[in-house]
């Protein structure tokens, strides 16, 4: 199943790429969103949306349905769902502090709290983009003023700093978001460079261009049958992943 929030719409595909429901989410959401939708795909068939106007997650069905609403309070820039199914989420608490939570997508309720360390350039003027769990229990996450990818461990200490701003090997220009492969190399939509970008195991001297020419790509995801999800300004594209192989023309819908 595949996701996608814009301005005041969710789209849900299916996993060749057709359309299975248009303008979801509507008659409970208000089109009340801001740009880009915070939306995650949880458990049990359940879908996790932020609404900017209430400051609230609310999770609902694919029939629609409202499940439940989890009060944050606080600005949010990212939204994801880790292994175990959490919320990871990225807050604004005050004009220079930023916060990475992991709720439970039961009920809501704070696992874990992460305070993005000030030292760090960029990270506290900008929102972050994505951010994921991998393997390690360690936080990856992106900032795009940056153009950097940041492993953090559970207590905020930050363990690599990847990329920098540029059009080069593992370079970036306004990447936009992530994700992990099962051998967590960090997938990443490089859009002002319009390519995708695969850097390994956290090193950014080991990188590649993965996918080039690709016009504004704006979000990359994995789907429950582990094929790679890219959404570009102009198309969806979806495409067998190996991750020993670089694709030469995925299909686009």
């Amino acid at each position: 199943m595949l996701i996608n929030g814009n301005t005041n719409r969710i789209h849900v595909y299916g996993s060749s790429g057709e359309l299975l429901q248009t303008n979801f989410g509507n008659r409970l959401l208000n089109k009340r969103f801001n740009t880009p939708t915070l939306i995650t795909e949880l458990p049990n068939s359940r879908v996790a949306v932020f609404d900017s106007h209430s400051k609230k997650i609310l999770k609902l069905s694919f029939s629609e349905d409202l499940v439940d609403t989890y009060n944050i309070g606080l600005a949010t820039y990212c939204l994801s769902a880790n292994r175990y199914g959490h919320i990871v989420m990225a807050h604004q608490k005050s004009k220079t502090e930023r916060e990475i939570s992991i709720r439970s997508s039961e009920n809501g309720y704070i696992i874990h709290t992460i305070s993005i360390p000030r030292t760090v350039r960029g990270v506290v003027e900008s929102p972050i983009y994505s951010i994921y769990n991998n393997q390690d229990s360690n936080i990856v996450a992106l900032d795009p003023l940056s153009c950097k990818i940041l492993v953090m461990n559970l207590n905020g200490a930050i363990l690599s700093q990847i990329g920098r701003e540029g059009f080069r090997l593992g370079e970036m220009e306004n990447p936009r978001s992530l994700c992990l492969d099962a051998q967590n190399k960090i997938i990443v939509a490089d859009t002002k460079n319009n390519r995708i970008v695969r850097f390994h195991s956290g090193n950014s001297n080991r990188s590649e261009i993965f996918l080039q020419e690709v016009y504004r790509p704006l979000a990359v995801a994995f789907d429950a049958c582990d094929q790679l999800v890219v959404m570009t300004a102009k198309c969806l594209m979806i495409f067998n992943y190996k991750s020993s192989v670089i694709p030469t023309a995925p299909p686009m819908y």
